[in-house]
């Protein structure tokens, strides 16, 4: 398969130190740092981030043709995502080098508990504009949209070119207070499979949403095929009137988070969209989305053979 992603490509830096912890009484479950606070860290990782590149990094996996509609900047972690893009054999397409930002960048600030906060710069994917959509390639099978870009012109583009070649269109819509709801809506109804968050569901919705109503609701909205996902619960498929239920599977114990609702995204849809099972794409997915929270960081978590064995997944009729 044939596979084009539009999407962020960052360098995630994991910075880990026990004095990154909420202050004693401290209910929040981000981290609180003193004024002019001088901290030794314990550890410091570098990875692979950016919903687009985690996404392209699952597609080349399954061995499909992966081409990677991006920006970064001419800098040393530019460099670094050329060089992770090449050996994973995704393509990067568009004017890739921004030279008036740097390349995003997310800053994980992590305690030994588990307690973070995460700081994001994202100046380089923001610059993407309709100059950069003529490097999309026509004869590609799937447009997977990773993530959001800050125009909705953009997306219209986006969905105008997708048919008017025939292709199928995915999307991961994240960060969706970017554009109106009624506008997001109606760019929703016109994508093949849209794959969500259950906190985003909500928020599109106007008002909070177990996993199962919000697909429901987001179903009789005009959406032909909304997946919600749920992290550490349950995450529901609604498609042809029927709801697919389904947990994430047993794994160890979770150690972060980052990248797993990209990777279930991209996993998702790779599978639906090769063998129109939505048992097995629910399935592969979740599996996904599990094996990545088992490390720091995403990229070494994400399987490199599409796992066949279903989970138990449960159905009703709408």
């Amino acid at each position: 398969m044939k596979v084009g992603v539009v999407g962020s490509s960052a360098v995630d830096i994991f910075a880990v130190s026990k004095f990154f912890r909420p202050q004693l009484g401290d209910q929040r479950s981000h981290i609180v740092l003193e004024h002019g606070s001088q901290l030794w860290l314990d550890n410091a990782i570098n990875e692979p981030g950016g919903d687009g590149l985690i996404a392209s990094l699952v597609f080349a996996r399954q061995a499909n043709t992966t081409q990677l509609l991006t920006r970064i900047a001419n800098d040393l972690y530019g460099d670094i995502i050329k060089t992770i893009a090449a050996e994973e054999h995704v393509q990067l397409m568009g004017n890739i080098h921004t030279t008036q930002t740097h390349t995003d960048t997310t800053l994980h600030l992590r305690s030994a508990s588990q307690d973070q906060t995460i700081l994001h710069f994202t100046g380089s994917y923001l610059r993407l504009n309709k100059a950069d959509l003529a490097n999309l390639r026509p004869d590609i099978d799937l447009l997977h949209i990773a993530s959001l870009p800050t125009e909705k012109s953009l997306l219209n583009k986006l969905l105008a070119f997708a048919k008017r070649n025939t292709i199928e269109v995915s999307i991961n819509p994240r960060f969706i207070h970017t554009l109106p709801s009624k506008a997001l809506l109606k760019i929703l109804r016109a994508c093949n499979i849209v794959v969500i968050n259950q906190d985003e569901a909500s928020l599109l919705l106007g008002t909070y949403c177990s996993c199962i109503e919000a697909a429901e609701k987001l179903s009789r909205a005009g959406i032909g095929h909304i997946v919600v996902y749920c992290n550490d619960a349950q995450s529901v498929v609604v498609k042809d009137s029927v709801a697919y239920i389904a947990q994430e599977p047993p794994k160890n114990k979770s150690i972060d988070g980052s990248g797993a609702e990209a990777v279930f995204a991209a996993g998702y849809v790779e599978q639906f969209v090769k063998s129109a099972n939505v048992g097995l794409a629910l399935s592969h997915g979740l599996r996904q989305a599990a094996s990545v929270k088992t490390i720091i960081g995403t990229r070494s978590g994400i399987l490199k053979q599409p796992v066949f064995d279903t989970l138990k997944i449960t159905t009703k009729t709408l």
